[in-house]
């Protein structure tokens, strides 16, 4: 299945960004993390040796102020704008490999590159950001719902893939009732960030699931998918449409692709065809019991 990716509202990409670990610094799991220090007021002081070992050569080196106001240009450009962003994130990540910020930064830049849909940039970082925080729930839901779309069956490490998507997105969901809510955010746009996160899991999951032909399954992700979120992804009406088929629930069939056919998109007129199909198999065909 051709990979596709969803225009989301700005609003929406916004709330996403400002509540990711790139802005609030909360922990993707139980406790807490350390949030990025402010930008210094001088220059920080050198860090002292470690007292096991004479060697710091591992250590960050110290913040300076360009480095400082690099982070900064980065998190305060606007959402909408996401060619400047991935442009500022990219010379950041160039010039402070090492930087203490850079897990907040790869974070960001996997949704940076999800909303340019580049994918194979957007896998890569999110490898990294995963790397750094294992736990970074945003990333994680971004990951689970590219994997699956993005999978091939022919390619080399198919099923490696599709378990990589299925422990993201389930890892996703275990997570986010444990999130803590940012100081100054409001109840609403916390939730909208936790739904968006969690319908893009449970999308993940979905198609992970309509590859493994558990058409049962995926529909019952996909439709926990489009509910909580208010513009739900075309994407997934298709894939539900194309499970209810296969399981032969034809009249769910034909609401799924009336649904996905409804949003201009690359796939609309291959909706109308399937629910004009559909249509026809539910009048002629017997269909499964519900």
């Amino acid at each position: 299945m051709k990979e596709s990716t969803r225009k989301t509202s700005w609003l929406v990409l916004a709330i996403l960004f400002a509540l990711s670990p790139a802005w609030a610094g909360k922990s993707q799991g139980s406790g807490q993390q350390q949030q990025p220090p402010p930008p210094q007021q001088t220059q920080p002081k050198p860090a002292q040796p470690s007292a096991f070992s004479l060697d710091d050569s591992n250590a960050p080196p110290p913040v300076s102020k360009a480095e400082d106001d690099a982070y900064k240009a980065l998190m305060d450009a606007k959402a909408n704008d996401v060619p400047h962003r991935i442009q500022l994130g990219e010379e950041f990540i160039a010039k402070y490999p090492q930087s203490r910020y850079l897990e907040s930064v790869l974070s960001a830049m996997t949704l940076n590159y999800f909303f340019a849909g580049n994918t194979q940039k957007m896998i890569n970082t999110g490898d990294k950001a995963l790397g750094l925080n294992p736990d970074d729930v945003l990333v994680l839901a971004l990951m689970s719902q590219t994997l699956s779309r993005a999978w091939k069956p022919d390619a080399p490490d198919a099923q490696a893939q599709l378990d990589r998507a299925e422990k993201y997105g389930k890892r996703t969901i275990e997570l986010t009732p444990k999130l803590q809510k940012p100081a100054g955010t409001s109840d609403q746009d916390f939730a909208s960030a936790n739904n968006q996160r969690l319908s893009l899991a449970h999308s993940g999951l979905g198609v992970v699931n309509f590859q493994r032909h558990k058409f049962a399954e995926s529909v019952q992700d996909l439709e926990e998918a489009v509910k909580i979120v208010p513009n739900p992804d075309p994407v997934n009406y298709y894939v539900m449409g194309l499970a209810q088929v296969n399981s032969q629930h034809f009249g769910d069939a034909v609401t799924s692709f009336t649904k996905c056919s409804e949003t201009p998109w690359q796939l609309q007129a291959n909706c109308k065809a399937r629910m004009e199909d559909a249509k026809k198999k539910a009048a002629t065909e017997l269909s499964a019991p519900k």
